[in-house]
């Protein structure tokens, strides 16, 4: 028996090309479940993200909060320095008219003619 060289070739042709069907077969498979796997994470993403997604929206609502906040105590602060300077300034006005009107008492004082000193006997 006697197997002849193209009978061989054909043969091991053959089965080459049997490995080189299942090799695509299974890679064919394989991209498959890859895709699969894909697929599902994708699916998942939007789950795994939500809670980071509430946590930036609730840091995000303290930020903004905060930033009220602030801007209330400001707007606090300023409104009562603005009352402190316009009582300073009133203050101030009653000091100055205070000291005027003592200066015009003074000034009236020694315009007027002395005033003799009686001294009443004492009871004894």
């Amino acid at each position: 028996m006697h197997i002849s060289c193209s009978g061989l070739t054909e043969c091991c042709a053959g089965d080459r090309e049997e490995r080189l069907k299942r090799e695509v077969a299974n890679m064919e498979k394989w991209s498959q479940e890859a895709e699969m796997r894909h697929e599902e994470l994708s699916a998942k993403l939007p789950e795994a993200t939500r809670p980071l997604l509430r946590q930036m929206e609730a840091m995000q609502a303290a930020a903004a909060a905060q930033a009220e906040a602030w801007a209330a105590a400001e707007r606090h602060l300023t409104q009562r320095a603005g009352d402190a300077e316009a009582q300073g300034a009133s203050a101030a006005e009653r000091e100055r008219l205070a000291v005027e009107r003592l200066q015009v008492g003074n000034v009236t004082l020694q315009l007027l003619p002395p005033v003799p000193f009686y001294s009443r006997p004492l009871d004894g």
